[in-house]
């Protein structure tokens, strides 16, 4: 909940409106991972970009647009919080830790991007 309102806040910050259909919520899991990109990509919502509240859910995502041929971070950035030693092996994925170390997520997140 406490990542939520982070985004609400930041939303709020740089004056765009919250979009309620772009919120998957689900279990902090692989296969919610999985299940909210499937749901986000039928969908078919405009996203250049996920944050995902755990890794473990930004890792099912990138098994969910892999098999759809969505490439990350070509077509869709991703990021995920709570730094799990086995999200170090991923490519082409940032943690929310890059950012406070000056890495190069900040686009992935940063509004001017989506």
């Amino acid at each position: 909940k406490k990542r939520l309102a982070g985004y609400r806040d930041a939303l709020a910050e740089y004056e765009l409106p919250f979009q309620e259909e772009l919120v998957f919520e689900g279990n902090i899991d692989y296969k919610d991972g999985i299940a909210s990109a499937q749901r986000l990509m039928d969908a078919g919502l405009p996203a250049t970009a996920v944050v995902a509240a755990a890794d473990i859910l930004a890792i099912g995502a990138a098994k969910a647009f892999y098999e759809r041929g969505v490439k990350v971070p070509d077509e869709i950035s991703l990021m995920g919080f709570d730094d799990l030693e086995i999200a170090q092996y991923m490519t082409d994925y940032r943690k929310a830790a890059d950012l406070s170390e000056g890495g190069k997520s900040g686009g992935a997140v940063d509004p001017q991007y989506q």
